[in-house]
């Protein structure tokens, strides 16, 4: 059996490898949980901003378009920044995704003014 926080093998009995991945563990799962709603409601929002955009550039609209794809990247990626998603290593890179996804949208919105 593996430690539900940092993926180590497990000697004994349990769910966490020590006090201190029990902790990390809880303090997760209770972020995820009171971060849940807000965190899909964003996403919603950030996937609607994009079919928007897709509808611009269908209409040949590449001005509105890049605006619109660029907004939803910049706030899907400050939302997985600000509330990442999973635990341990994982909370990292989910971190830098978004990192990446705002700095993507920032640099389409700016150069297709």
């Amino acid at each position: 059996m593996k430690c539900a926080y940092c993926g180590r093998e497990l000697a004994g009995e349990g769910t966490y490898c020590s006090e201190r991945c029990r902790k990390r563990g809880e303090a997760a799962t209770h972020l995820a949980a009171r971060t849940r709603i807000p965190f899909w409601i964003v996403t919603a929002l950030a996937g609607a901003l994009l079919l928007l955009g897709i509808v611009f550039w269908a209409a040949g609209a590449l001005d509105k378009a890049f605006w619109f794809i660029g907004g939803a990247a910049a706030l899907e990626g400050l939302i997985l920044v600000v509330l990442p998603r999973g635990k341990g290593g994982a909370n990292t890179f989910c971190q830098i995704i978004g990192g990446v996804l705002f700095a993507l949208g920032v640099i389409c919105i700016i150069l297709w003014r």
